[in-house]
């Protein structure tokens, strides 16, 4: 059950609040000594459908004896799974140690979810002034500064 396209970026914000903890879980059972695909199996559990989806398959491909390039392609189309790819697909050919790593990515993943949802906010921020600016500012005009100029021409005459 792979995922044939990739997640948009609207998506990409959203669902995010799995992953690092995916990560970690999977950091935990390889640093208990599971092998790979177990341990995703394990992680695909605590995963929404979309991550359970993507641990189960590269957990299935590595089981099948698929290269790691093959087993993570769907991980490499999620912005949000690459770096996770990236990092196993790394040490599983070099040979080392994987779960320290997995859990930096993991307080990676948090931090830049977090600078997103900030941004977003400040976005938000901006825009709640549109209605100041269009609604308040013309009634502001019309209820102060126009009877002050009719009053300034009414006494000149």
């Amino acid at each position: 059950m792979q995922r044939d396209r990739p997640i948009d970026m609207e998506e990409a914000v959203q669902r995010p609040e799995d992953v690092p903890v995916v990560v970690e879980l999977l950091a935990g059972c390889l640093a208990a000594g599971l092998a790979l695909p177990e341990a995703l199996d394990a992680a695909a559990i605590a995963g929404d459908t979309v991550t359970g989806e993507a641990c189960l398959a590269a957990a299935a491909a590595l089981r099948r004896g698929a290269p790691a390039a093959e087993a993570w392609h769907a991980w490499y189309a999620d912005p949000w799974l690459e770096p996770v790819a990236r990092t196993t697909a790394r040490t599983t050919q070099s040979g080392a140690a994987v779960a320290e790593d997995l859990r930096r990515v993991a307080a990676r993943i948090r931090a830049r979810r977090h600078s997103r949802l900030q941004q977003r906010v400040q976005q938000a921020s901006v825009w709640s002034v549109i209605p100041l600016g269009l609604l308040f500012l013309p009634a502001f005009v019309l209820v102060a500064v126009v009877p002050v100029v009719i009053g300034l021409f009414g006494s000149t005459r």
